[in-house]
C-alpha cells in the first residue's frame, strides 16, 4: 500500500450495485492508503450539475490529491472544471477508464483524453487510435474484482439464465429458446415490457442476487451486441468465469484474446447454434463443468483486478515526475458564422469568407460554449474529415437546459429525413473549401432537407453538448427517448430532495412546455411515475 492520495471520482463510485464500485473500489483502496470517494452521479442528483462541479473543485483544492480516478460518462465534469483543476492542483495526475471505444473513441474518448494523464482503455485494437492522436501513457486495462465475483457452494437451480436488458435482438433469442422448450429465466430491467415473458421474468436484481444467480445457473448466457447492433466486449464474460460458472456467449472475436473457444468459453453466432449448444451442455454435466473450471482458472490467473492494478500502478508511479498534462486551448484559426440568407449571393459569400478557415451557421437564439470552436476544429484537423457536429442542449428561459440530444446516436438510429429535422445549423462546423464546393447542398441542409452531405466518411461527431438551442422538431415519444438525455430529471431529483418539487415553478413550466411543444417529455414523466407506483405495490405484496 502506498501513502499516495487518490480521489475516486468515477461515475457511481459509491453505489454498490454498479460497475465502477464493484470493479475498482476495493482494488484501489488496497493500493492507496489515503482514499477519498467522490461520486458525481450521487451528488448531481442531490445538488445539481453546477454545484457538483463546484464541490469537486473545492475538494481537490483542499486535498491536493496525487491522483484522481475518473470514469467519465458524458459531460458530468465540465471542460471548465478540468481547466480549473490544473490551476488549483497542478501536480495532480488524472486517470480515466475509457470503455466501449468501438462506439465511443471517435465521438468521445479522443476529446476527453486530451485532459487525462493516464488513459485506461479496454479494447486492444483501439490502442493505435490513441497513439495517432498523440495521446501518450495509454494503458490497456481489463479485469474482474474476484472478491465480488467468486464461486459459491450453491445448488444449480436454474437450467439457463440471462441477466441484462432486452436490448437489440435479445428478446428474440430468449423467445426462441422458450419456444423450443428450454427452461430459461431472465433477470434485469425492461423485461416487464414483454408480457409473454412474465412467467420467466425474475425482475431487477442487486449485486448479491446477481452473484447467486450466476452460481446457481447451469448455463449463463451473455449477449455481445451494442446499441448499433455490433458485437463488442462485455465485462459480464469475466464476471461469469470468475464464479467458476459455465458461459455461453454470443460470438465476438475479441473474446479469443482472453479465452480459448471450446475449452474455456463457448460461443454461438445464430439462434439455432445457441439452442444446439444449450441442449448439448445441459445434458453433459462433466464437459460443462470442465469448461467452467478452465475459464475460472484462466480468469483468476490472468484477469484478477487486484493483480492487474498492482502492476498498472507500479508503471504509473514510475512516471510521477513527469509534468501533469495541460491542454492549451488556443485559436490559430478563424471561423465565420454565416446566415442562411447570405447563401443566396454566392459571389458575396466567397468574398466574405476569403480570410476564414472554417464555416459555421448563425442561430440568433443559440448559446455557444466557449470551447465550441476548439472542439469542432480539433477533429477536422486530426481526421481530415471536413465536417464536425456536436450535441446540443435544449433550453428555455424558464427551465434552463432541460434536454440534450445525442447527435451521433441520432445519425445512427434515425432515418435521414428525421435526422435532418432535428439537426440545428449551430451544431455544425465545415472546412471552408469543402463548404464552397458543396454550397448548394448546404443550402438544402439549412432548409432541413434530406441531402447526402453528411456521412461517416466526411463527418466527425462530438458527444459533448457545446451549444444550447431553443427549439427542435418533436419526432414523437419512441424516437425522441432513443436519442435524448432528460437532463430535466436532475432538477426534479434536487427539488424532490429539498421537498420543494410542487412549490417550485420548474415542474409547472416543464409540464406547460411539454404540453405546448414536447409531449414525449410529459409521457415519459407519467410512465416513470406509473412504474414507480407499480414497484412500490409489488414490494408491498412481496412482504405478505
Amino acid at each position: 500500500m502506498t501513502k499516495k492520495k487518490l480521489i475516486f471520482a468515477a461515475w457511481t463510485s459509491s453505489n454498490t450495485s454498479y460497475f465502477a464500485h464493484n470493479t475498482w473500489y476495493k482494488p484501489l483502496k488496497r493500493i492507496f492508503g489515503d482514499f477519498i470517494i467522490f461520486d458525481p452521479q450521487q451528488l448531481i442528483y442531490q445538488y445539481g450539475h453546477e454545484e457538483m462541479n463546484r464541490m469537486f473543485l473545492d475538494l481537490v483544492g483542499k486535498e491536493k490529491p496525487d491522483y484522481i480516478f475518473f470514469w467519465l460518462i458524458y459531460d458530468e465534469f465540465s471542460v471548465d472544471t478540468f481547466i480549473k483543476l490544473r490551476e488549483i492542483s497542478p501536480k495532480t495526475k488524472l486517470i480515466n477508464f475509457f470503455g466501449d471505444d468501438d462506439t465511443r473513441f471517435d465521438i468521445y474518448s479522443r476529446y476527453y483524453s486530451l485532459f487525462i494523464d493516464f488513459p485506461l482503455m479496454s479494447q486492444k485494437n483501439y490502442l493505435n487510435d490513441y497513439y495517432k492522436e498523440g495521446i501518450k501513457n495509454v494503458h490497456y486495462s481489463c479485469g474482474v474484482n474476484t472478491e465480488e465475483f467468486k464461486p459459491l457452494k450453491l445448488k444449480k437451480k436454474y437450467d439457463v439464465t440471462f441477466i441484462g436488458t432486452p436490448n437489440q435482438d435479445r428478446a428474440e433469442y430468449i423467445r426462441f429458446l422458450q419456444q423450443n422448450g428450454v427452461n430459461i429465466k431472465v433477470f434485469g430491467s425492461g423485461w416487464d415490457k414483454y408480457p409473454e415473458f412474465n412467467e420467466i421474468n425474475g425482475g431487477k436484481v442487486n449485486n448479491e442476487e446477481l452473484l447467486n444467480i450466476i452460481n446457481e445457473s447451469k448455463i449463463n448466457i451473455s449477449f455481445t451486441k451494442n446499441y448499433v447492433d455490433k458485437p463488442h466486449f462485455k465485462s459480464r464474460v469475466f464476471e461469469i468465469c470468475a464464479c467458476n460458472a459455465f458461459l455461453l456467449t454470443e460470438f465476438f472475436s475479441g473474446y479469443y484474446d482472453f479465452y480459448k473457444e471450446g475449452k474455456e468459453i463457448i460461443t454461438f453466432k445464430t439462434k439455432d447454434e445457441m439452442l444446439e449448444k444449450v441442449n448439448f451442455y445441459l445434458k453433459d454435466n462433466k464437459k460443462r463443468e470442465k469448461i467452467a473450471k478452465a475459464g475460472y482458472i484462466k480468469t483468476i490467473k490472468n484477469y484478477d483486478q487486484y493483480k492487474h492494478f498492482e502492476k498498472l500502478f507500479s508503471e504509473i508511479f514510475s512516471k510521477e515526475k513527469e509534468p501533469s498534462k495541460k491542454i492549451l486551448i488556443g485559436k490559430d484559426y478563424k471561423i465565420a458564422k454565416i446566415k442562411k440568407e447570405e447563401l443566396n449571393d454566392i459571389d458575396s459569400i466567397k468574398e466574405k469568407l476569403k480570410d476564414y478557415d472554417y464555416i459555421s451557421f448563425f442561430n440568433k437564439d443559440a448559446i455557444y460554449s466557449k470551447y465550441w470552436d476548439f472542439f469542432h476544429v480539433y477533429p477536422i484537423k486530426n481526421t481530415k474529415k471536413p465536417i464536425s457536429i456536436c450535441d446540443p442542449y435544449l433550453y428555455s428561459n424558464s427551465l434552463g437546459k432541460f434536454l440534450s440530444i445525442y447527435a451521433p446516436y441520432s445519425f445512427q438510429v434515425l432515418d435521414k429525413k428525421d435526422f435532418y429535422k432535428i439537426l440545428d445549423p449551430s451544431q455544425i462546423v465545415v472546412e471552408k473549401n469543402y463548404f464552397l464546393k458543396n454550397i448548394n447542398e448546404f443550402k438544402l441542409l439549412l432548409d432541413r432537407k434530406e441531402v447526402d452531405i453528411i456521412n461517416e466518411n466526411n463527418t466527425s461527431f462530438i458527444l459533448i453538448p457545446l451549444v444550447s438551442i431553443k427549439n427542435i422538431e418533436n419526432l414523437g415519444h419512441e424516437k425522441m427517448t432513443k436519442v435524448s438525455l432528460p437532463t430535466y430529471e436532475v432538477k426534479i431529483h434536487v427539488l424532490a430532495r429539498q421537498k420543494k418539487l410542487f412549490y417550485d415553478k420548474f415542474i409547472y413550466f416543464l409540464i406547460f412546455k411539454s404540453i405546448l411543444s414536447y409531449p414525449f417529455i410529459l409521457r415519459s414523466l407519467i410512465l416513470k411515475i406509473f412504474l414507480k407506483k407499480q414497484k412500490i405495490k409489488e414490494s408491498l405484496i412481496n412482504q405478505f
